[in-house]
């Protein structure tokens, strides 16, 4: 019973100072300055003043926003020696460790901070707690009032187009201003030359384009001078305005056109009897406005169709304006030349594609003139190769009608036209015509002495040169002497011989391996073919082997010379080799519808300390359709050489002589039995390799056989007169005899015997002659 009681006295000793100590936390007033604030300002400074009315000194003091606001910097206090925090809830916090605290019994002390207020109005509590230095904890609240107090607030006023603009149908006029507001913009209104107002529900409407900016389009201004304002008002209904702006719309300049045949404000040449159309057109298509046309300073109708006699008319147009549109009485003026027809062309060039110090560029133009047989007077080229245009007489072939010009053109892109004239003074020319000449690769030479593979100890000479360009020369990339010479150490070196490129040549480059043995390393080809087959689209295979005959192990490389890269495949290109010990590569060569011919390459086989090569033939044999084009040739030429042979016999038989034909046939019989001789043994490689002297052959035989033909017909021609002559001789002789003769000395019957011992006589000499006598 006595401890029942014990319990019950602690009991309530415990509770009691619970209560005591919640009844005696110590009690403070709180407020803040300004309590009225603008909606939607940053950075606004809140004093809030902490009145301790108590006995007890406060240790903490935290102030908690609303959500509403946003805290933003420069906290402070009139308490010094204060620790100051602000968590992310909102909570901001000064206090201080000592039994003392920060606001001592019945003073007064502030704190302050800035903070960004929200844009909505109305009421807002802060809570201000505190903890006394007993560690009671207390709270107030104290209420801020926001309230919007600012009038929306322009920028950015601007036109499209800008003021003044001159006068244009139909044209569209945007007009734009930026309105913000500390809370919102609710109604933006736009006021037109003191008469309209617009909205975002009137048409045309103000609308919003995003970023506080507005915007309005009207349409179709006539010309005068304009005004308008803009409104704006807010959530609140504070409304703004702008000042009055000017908008201008001045009067279009009335331009005039005039069209020759569609050819718009030049003057214009045409040929005479063609029809002119010569039509004037104005800016001002609106009532009030007027055009009037001239031609020779004399009205005609628009536009004015006509033939016109050759000479030189002059066309004027002018114009009256209206509200919108000036006057334009100076108008404008263009002249018509009508002229007798221009000399046509016919042009043929012959330009290289790329640089060429030896190649002519030909231009080259023939010229043709129904109305002058002359064809042309002058024909000039105009070109810019030399920098600009500048024309350039053409040469006059005699007794022709073409002109001509040759030069050498450098590298780069040039344009060229080409005129004439006739004797009326027509000019003609050509449309502008370009030309691209592209630079070339030079020819680069290395060489050396003695060879690509020596001994070590041996000296070496290098060179590198080229005909076109200047050229350098390096060792393992490095720059060395052009020539270099040098007895090098065993090993690989690479020597390159390259260019810069110049305003006609590109750069290139060359090189080649030399390579310096060491004694004691070797090596040798055991298999290796000289004369490889591939057919054409087809393709064959080689082994060669290489064995290292040398006293150490070589690391060898295997490649292949001098043939186009694509058209072999090697399975493997590098080996270690033993002493004594033996690789094999395999080479296989594959080839398209390539030349038929032999090429000639080397396999080089090469380690740091050796080089050997060996030289092959890559020989390419005809495909099977070209198998068939050789035996039709043949055949062809066959034909031809039977065909010579009876026309050589045909002209041997009347005693010409023909040997030089006869010769050249024999020549071409051993030849295509030749041929035939590889076709039967199915050797179409070196039936095609003589097809090119069989062709030779076969022309050469025709030209004798014409040859002797010619000395037939001149044989022939020589033979009649001399058979002609000596008959008239002998007729002449005969009858001088018979008549003269003295009659005294031979009787009739005397002159009668001779007369047919000539007449014998006579017959004997035309068989001679092979010519048939006929006589009585």
């Amino acid at each position: 019973m006595k401890n029942i009681v014990h319990l019950t006295i602690l009991s309530f000793l415990f509770t009691f100072l619970i209560f005591a100590t919640n009844v005696f936390a110590a009690s403070f007033t709180a407020s803040v300055d300004p309590n009225t604030i603008n909606a939607g300002t940053s950075d606004i400074l809140l004093n809030f003043t902490l009145d301790n009315t108590d006995a007890v000194n406060i240790s903490e003091v935290k102030i908690t926003l609303h959500s509403s606001f946003v805290y933003s910097a420069s906290p402070g206090t009139s308490v010094s020696d204060t620790l100051y925090s602000f968590s992310s809830d909102g909570v901001v916090t000064w206090s201080n460790t000592t039994s003392v605290g920060i606001v001592a019994a019945g003073t007064v002390e502030y704190f302050w901070f800035e903070v960004n207020s929200p844009s909505t109005t109305g009421s807002f509590n802060f809570n201000v707690s505190t903890l006394d230095v007993n560690n009671i904890f207390n709270s107030r609240s104290v209420s801020v009032t926001v309230e919007d107090q600012t009038v929306p607030q322009w920028s950015s006023n601007s036109t499209t187009p800008d003021s003044p603009v001159e006068y244009s149908p139909a044209q569209t006029y945007t007009f734009n201003i930026t309105w913000t507001d500390n809370v919102a913009v609710s109604e933006v209104i736009f006021e037109w030359d003191g008469a309209s107002n617009y909205t975002d529900t009137t048409s045309p409407a103000v609308v919003s384009l995003g970023s506080n900016k507005y915007g309005i389009t009207l349409t179709d201004f006539i010309v005068s001078n304009y005004t308008y304002k803009w409104y704006a008002s807010d959530t609140a209904s504070l409304w703004n305005s702008t000042s009055v702006f000017m908008y201008d719309v001045t009067n279009a300049k009335n331009l005039i056109n005039i069209y020759f045949n569609g050819n718009i404000n030049q003057n214009f040449t045409i040929i005479n009897g063609t029809t002119l159309n010569v039509t004037a057109t104005s800016s001002c298509t609106q009532t009030g406005c007027s055009l009037i046309l001239y031609k020779n300073d004399s009205s005609v109708t628009n536009p004015y169709i006509d033939v016109l006699p050759i000479g030189i008319y002059k066309f004027k147009a002018n114009a009256t304006g209206n509200a919108n549109y000036t006057t334009n009485s100076t108008g404008a003026t263009y002249y018509l030349t009508v002229i007798y027809p221009p000399p046509k062309y016919s042009i043929s060039t012959s330009i290289p594609s790329s640089y060429s110090p030896t190649t002519l560029s030909i231009f080259n133009v023939t010229w043709t003139d129904d109305n002058d047989p002359n064809g042309f007077n002058v024909s000039l080229i105009e070109g810019d190769w030399s920098g600009s245009l500048v024309n350039y007489t053409m040469f006059r072939f005699p007794g022709t009608n073409v002109s001509s010009y040759n030069t050498t053109l450098l590298v780069g892109t040039f344009h060229w036209k080409i005129y004439a004239n006739n004797s009326f003074n027509s000019f003609n020319s050509t449309p502008q015509n370009t030309i691209t000449i592209s630079k070339i690769t030079p020819e680069l030479e290395l060489s050396i002495a003695p060879s690509w593979s020596v001994s070590e100890g041996t000296q070496t000479i290098v060179s590198c040169s080229s005909d076109e360009v200047s050229v350098s020369l390096y060792r393992n990339d490095t720059s060395v002497s052009n020539p270099n010479t040098q007895t090098l150490d065993d090993g690989i070196y690479i020597y390159k011989c390259n260019n810069t490129a110049t305003a006609n040549y590109g750069s290139t480059s060359k090189s080649k391996t030399l390579t310096v043995e060491y004694y004691a390393a070797n090596l040798a080809f055991t298999q290796v073919e000289s004369l490889i087959l591939v057919e054409q689209n087809s393709s064959n295979s080689t082994i060669v082997q290489v064995k290292n005959t040398g006293e150490i192990s070589q690391a060898v490389n295997f490649i292949v010379e001098d043939i186009n890269s694509s058209w072999y495949s090697i399975n493997s290109t590098d080996v270690t080799l033993t002493s004594g010990t033996t690789a094999a590569f395999l080479v296989d060569f594959s080839v398209g519808l390539v030349e038929i011919k032999d090429y000639s390459g080397n396999f080089k086989a090469y380690s740091p300390n050796k080089t050997i090569t060996s030289n092959f033939t890559l020989r390419v044999l005809p495909s099977e359709a070209n198998k068939t084009e050789i035996n039709n040739t043949l055949a062809e030429y066959k034909a031809k050489m039977l065909d010579l042979e009876e026309e050589i016999n045909q002209t041997k038989a009347r005693e010409v002589n023909v040997s030089l034909a006869e010769e050249k046939l024999n020549q071409l019989k051993t030849k295509i039995e030749q041929a035939e001789t590889h076709v039967s043994e199915e050797d179409y490689f070196s039936a095609y390799s003589i097809l090119s002297e069989i062709k030779t052959l076969e022309a050469e035989t025709r030209s004798e056989l014409n040859k002797a033909k010619q000395e037939l017909e001149k044989g022939r021609t020589n033979l009649m007169i001399y058979i002609i002559i000596s008959v008239c001789t002998v007729v002449v002789v005969l009858i001088i005899i018979y008549l003269f003769w003295p009659v005294k000395l031979y009787k009739a019957e005397r002159r009668e015997a001779i007369w047919i011992k000539l007449k014998k006589k006579w017959k004997k000499i035309a068989r001679r002659k092979k010519y048939k006598y006929k006589g009585s």
